[in-house]
């Protein structure tokens, strides 16, 4: 699920905001954003999260190299391409880290 582009603009807010090291009610009043609203995304965008916790599976082409030699079965990186994105996964890579670029990647 695309997440409308409110939701988008107020999580970057919000993401401003936890950056910016002053409380949430000083960054409000200095960027003229009532606290209701301020708060009703927090809580809606947090729900969104919860909501997305299933597993979802993006389709992928696999591409095989055309050589006459077997893929190496211990191979150390493998390289994911999700239209123009080349994502290249290395062994012991962040597991965290892949899924938040996949998502931004398919935004």
């Amino acid at each position: 699920m695309r997440k409308s582009s409110q939701s988008l603009v107020w999580a970057k807010r919000l993401e401003t905001q936890a950056k910016s090291g002053v409380s949430a009610a000083a960054w409000m009043r200095d960027n003229k954003i009532s606290e209701g609203k301020f708060y009703y995304w927090k809580q809606k965008l947090k729900q969104e999260v919860k909501s997305e916790g299933a597993v979802k599976w993006q389709a992928l082409d696999l591409v095989m190299p055309q050589t006459q030699e077997p893929a190496h079965q211990n191979a150390q990186e493998i390289t994911i391409e999700i239209d123009a994105a080349i994502i290249t996964v290395r062994k012991g890579f962040d597991e965290t880290m892949l899924r938040s670029v996949l998502d931004i990647v398919r935004a």
